[in-house]
C-alpha cells in the first residue's frame, strides 16, 4: 500500500472515521507549524499522555460526528445510500 495514503481501522466505521478525520486535521495542523519556520515547542510526554487519556471521555462522539457528516451528505447528494 505505499504512497496510497493513511490506513485506518477501528471496531466500526463511525470510529475508524473519526481517527482519519482527527488524524488528518492533526497533520494538517503540523504541516502549517513546519511552514512557519519556526522551532516547534513540543508538549513533554506526560502532559501527551494526561491529554489523550483525556480524550477517552469523549470516544462515544465520533457517533455523533458520523450521524452528523451522513446527514450533511444526505442534504447534499442522498444517492451514496443506492
Amino acid at each position: 500500500m505505499g504512497n496510497h495514503g493513511v490506513t485506518c481501522a477501528a471496531a466500526t466505521v463511525a470510529e475508524a472515521f473519526d481517527h482519519l478525520y482527527h488524524f488528518e486535521r492533526a497533520a494538517r495542523i503540523l504541516m502549517l507549524a513546519y511552514a512557519s519556520g519556526r522551532p516547534l515547542n513540543v508538549m513533554g510526554d506526560n502532559l501527551a499522555k494526561k491529554t489523550a487519556e483525556g480524550w477517552r471521555d469523549y470516544t462515544d462522539a465520533a457517533f455523533a460526528h458520523f450521524e452528523q457528516l451522513k446527514e450533511l451528505l444526505d442534504e447534499k447528494d442522498p444517492s451514496y445510500r443506492d
